[in-house]
């Protein structure tokens, strides 16, 4: 019998670099991964904690009506609960208090030093909570329902992403695909934001984190948009379509730009539509109905609002909206900052809005007695630029 004679020999140098950057390759795809599976576990095993604290809390409640709450605390001294739970997120106590309402017993966090954000710490029953870019992408498929966000999301973190691979597809080429016709649900951004949302389509119309809303979209930040399109785009909506519509609680900072009816919240508001304490710091460029809030209006009310970004625009332009035109669009206590500047033809009936130093802006009795903004539990303004969600923690 004869044998096959092999040479033995070691890896050379080259295929032992090879194959160190072939496992560095699959661990930068893998790492973010898991990372965002474990942040996405936590996150619901605290809901799942809460959801304990909320039924142990719900008996005494009921058989106290004169009490309004209770907290985790005084719920492990009466033996309601034999420890205070940790929360998986962090590490830490879970500290709050639970109250019943008219949605049933309700969980608020106790708010941590240095933090100003106020966010529900669990899914409301009716809602689908979004924790990943995918599950915000997956709204397209179910238009009617509600959603709410339980962290911020931005389309620049690896972490974000439930699959590494779909971070080319939202940041790259044409970008992100705006949600959906027609959203008739509730967008409910729980006080948290959206990053670096990117759209490079020239060739299309209805562009923003959503293409066009008949529902309700409220409570979220969508900072650092880079969005070109052809027209009908804002940063967080096309086009508010009906009545039924309302954009409120919400801000968008960015660059947005394309040929018709672009704002630096909404392209369009139409048919009754409302925008309510809001605001944009936003820079528009559109050929044709440009606006600082706006792009163009139909019978739309705009309230409690205010624009600090520059306009540049052509026909049509407005530091606050574009096109008005004749159709009795309605603006109640708008503001715009005396620093920004508008480029181009303003609309023989304009929007009405008052000029003001941006400074303004971050100054607590402005926001509440001329915005009449609610800084105790929606916005807050103290050591910042310009309002953000989430109500001042004393």
């Amino acid at each position: 019998m004869m044998g096959v004679l092999m040479r033995e020999r070691g890896f050379t140098l080259v295929e032992l670099l090879t194959v160190v950057v072939i496992l560095g390759v699959l661990l930068g795809i893998a790492i973010p991964a898991i990372t965002k599976t474990i942040q996405t576990a936590r996150s619901r095993a605290y809901e799942r904690q809460v959801t304990l604290l909320e039924d142990a809390a719900y008996e005494h409640l009921q058989l106290n009506p004169d009490i309004e709450s209770i907290t985790v605390s005084e719920l492990f001294d009466m033996g309601k609960i034999e420890m205070i739970p940790l929360d998986p997120r962090t590490g830490e106590v879970i500290e709050g208090s639970i109250a019943i309402g008219g949605d049933g017993v309700l969980f608020t966090a106790a708010p941590t030093e240095g933090n100003k954000e106020n966010h529900l710490a669990e899914v409301p029953g009716g809602y689908t909570g979004i924790y990943t870019i995918e599950d915000l992408a997956a709204i397209t498929s179910g238009l009617s329902g509600n959603y709410i966000l339980m962290n911020d999301l931005d389309f620049n973190s690896d972490t974000d992403y439930e699959n590494i691979a779909n971070k080319t597809t939202y940041t790259t080429s044409t970008g992100w695909t705006p949600i959906g016709s027609n959203f008739s649900g509730i967008f409910d951004g729980n006080n948290y934001t959206i990053s670096n949302l990117f759209i490079n389509n020239s060739g299309r119309d209805g562009c923003g984190l959503f293409n066009a809303a008949t529902g309700t979209i409220k409570n979220v930040g969508v900072l650092d948009v880079n969005i070109t399109c052809n027209s009908r785009t804002g940063p967080i909506v096309g086009t508010l379509q009906t009545a039924t519509s309302l954009l409120e609680n919400s801000y968008a900072t960015g660059v947005v730009s394309s040929t018709f009816r672009t704002g630096g919240l909404v392209g369009q508001g139409y048919d009754t539509a409302t925008i309510n304490n809001c605001y944009s710091n936003v820079t528009v460029t559109c050929a044709d109905s440009a606006g600082g809030i706006s792009g163009y209006n139909y019978l739309s009310t705009t309230s409690n609002s205010f624009s600090l970004g520059d306009v540049n625009g052509g026909v049509r332009a407005g530091p606050v909206a574009g096109d008005v035109g004749s159709f009795a669009s309605t603006f109640i206590n708008v503001y715009r900052s005396s620093e920004a500047s508008v480029v181009g033809q303003l609309d023989a009936i304009h929007a009405t809005y008052t000029t003001v130093d941006p400074s303004s802006f971050n100054n607590n009795a402005f926001v509440t007695d001329s915005l009449l903004w609610d800084t105790s539990d929606t916005w807050y303004v103290d050591e910042i630029e310009y309002p953000a969600l989430g109500g001042t923690i004393e």
